[in-house]
């Protein structure tokens, strides 16, 4: 037993918890073969349906006048069922929430994605060790052995500069990685990031896309060798010379993950990088043509996914806003289970600080985690110190935007940051029909 595993296990025991237990599970499920896997997801699917009907408001209400019968198939069943929208989710919100669960139970979570669209869900603990689990089992597919050291560019606290809380910190010793934070990427957290990834001789690194990028050029100019054998890209679009830069300075193989806030883990890439395995022991997924009807989905169309782990809070037919295809072909890495693969993606571009310093996309969203009147948002920095912030409202909470968010802001980009708020009808999309978080025109 490695020592991450051993602390593993003393966590489980001390918080009831089971997250050593769900990794475990997941390679005994992980020889499946498409039979199987279809079985499996039937099975999870008709389970979460039944669930949801009895302890939650809104699908109680919905599957009382259309219940699953018990000859229907689950995945024929979920064509019956609407597509849940953010908008759906904002305005009942509660009656998402299961009864079993006492609000004080569950993790909430606030999330604006790359559209910027605001939304909150919850989750509990028992999916939250699924979720952590699914992400380290989806690393030994590229490598990864649990207890492998590696460094992590990620979002983390909006208010503040330092890194994490002590419960953070515990969390980062016990599974031994550290973080630098995507808000605030300058030349100093930048200095001392590549440093320690040198001391402690880390395995690979963990970031969005675009801050990957940003630390790449930045240990390419400053002579920094860190010896890596693979990184992963999530949270944002991995463009191909993107990936191929950072593979040029790092000199080892980049491999995408796709997943949301709302329903975790939905893909990842294995070695062959042909696709983005689905992570079917946690969701299914469908693809939907315009919204009118379900097909294979070997066509692209808009990803759909049910999360089958989640009783805190189902989410059944949830519209992730992405547009996908999956392909049911056999992979060259032995594994059986189907891949997905992205069209029309967004991307997004790197903000700058007054002082120079870089505010990676992703993060930014987290921004308007409890303004729940914005119904989309876009930042557009047009120079150095001017930056516009573009808003769809219901109009009842302008003010308090423009003064909470604002301030927000201000500690974030600098107080030399000009802000120009434009509360709009619409935001306009981009040729490829997918709304953008942010903009950067100089």
């Amino acid at each position: 037993m490695t020592i991450t595993k051993l602390f593993l296990y003393l966590y489980d025991k001390v918080n009831s918890r089971n997250l050593l237990g769900e990794y475990v599970n997941l390679f005994k499920t992980s020889q499946y073969d498409l039979t199987q896997i279809n079985e499996y997801q039937q099975e999870c699917l008709k389970s979460i349906i039944k669930y949801a009907a009895d302890k939650v408001p809104y699908f109680r209400k919905m599957f009382r006048e259309c219940p699953l019968s018990n000859n229907e198939s689950p995945s024929e069943f979920l064509t019956k069922i609407p597509i849940l929208t953010k908008d759906i989710i904002k305005s009942d919100f509660d009656n998402f929430l299961s009864g079993v669960y006492r609000k004080k139970d569950l993790h909430f979570y606030y999330t604006g994605g790359s559209t910027g669209q605001p939304s909150k869900i919850a989750v509990d603990n028992n999916y939250l060790d699924f979720r952590w689990a699914m992400v380290y089992y989806n690393l030994t597919w590229i490598g990864y052995k649990l207890g492998d050291c590696y460094g992590f560019i990620y979002g983390s606290n909006l208010d503040s500069k330092e890194e994490c809380s002590f419960r953070q910190k515990s969390q980062q010793w016990m599974m031994n990685y550290f973080q630098v934070n995507a808000f605030y990427l300058n030349e100093n957290n930048l200095h001392e990031f590549a440093n320690r990834c040198m001391k402690k001789k880390v395995k690979f690194l963990i970031g969005y896309a675009s801050a990957l990028l940003e630390f790449a050029k930045y240990t390419e100019r400053n002579k920094f060798l860190i010896k890596l054998n693979f990184i992963e890209s999530t949270a944002e679009y991995l463009a191909p010379e993107t990936r191929q830069k950072i593979e040029e300075v790092f000199a080892c193989k980049v491999y995408d993950r796709y997943g949301s806030r709302e329903v975790g883990n939905i893909a990842h890439e294995c070695r062959e990088r042909n696709g983005m395995h689905i992570d079917w022991q946690g969701i299914y997924v469908e693809i939907i043509n315009k919204g009118k009807y379900h097909f294979l989905g070997e066509e692209y169309g808009d990803i759909v996914i049910t999360s089958l782990k989640n009783k805190g809070m189902p989410l059944i037919r949830y519209y992730t806003g992405d547009i996908g295809k999956i392909d049911y072909s056999p992979c060259r890495c032995g594994m059986a289970s189907s891949r997905l693969f992205l069209g029309g993606a967004r991307v997004l571009d790197i903000l700058y600080t007054t002082d120079g310093g870089m505010i990676s996309a992703a993060p930014l969203s987290l921004t308007t985690r409890d303004l729940y009147s914005i119904k989309r948002i876009q930042y557009v920095q047009k120079s150095p110190n001017y930056l516009e912030v573009n808003v769809v409202t219901d109009h009842k909470d302008d003010n308090n935007i423009s003064t909470t968010l604002g301030a927000r802001l201000k500690k974030i980009f600098g107080e030399g940051m000009e802000i120009q708020f434009n509360f709009v009808n619409e935001i306009e999309r981009e040729l490829s029909g997918k709304y953008r978080l942010t903009k950067r025109l100089f």
